[in-house]
């Protein structure tokens, strides 16, 4: 498992990351991000953590073949 910060902004506060994970399956890349607006108040600080974190659900569940989405995924509620 790989991640890559492709965009962020300390002061917009958002990032963007590609994670790709590599195994007998194959390989498999996914794309995330995070902003204030689609991040629960309680990690708006750790933005880069949080994109990397969905990063790395999405590409997982890309590599095992499930077809849920992860609760990081999801809007704050």
């Amino acid at each position: 498992m790989k991640s890559e910060l492709i965009d962020y902004s300390m002061v917009e506060k958002y990032a963007v990351i590609q994670v790709t994970v590599t195994g007998s399956r194959g390989t498999f890349t996914a794309y995330s991000d995070s902003t204030q607006e689609n991040t629960g108040k309680m990690v708006q600080s750790a933005f880069i953590r949080m994109s990397e974190t969905r990063g790395y659900a999405r590409a997982l569940r890309l590599y095992l073949g499930i077809g849920l989405t992860a609760r990081e995924e999801l809007p704050p509620q």
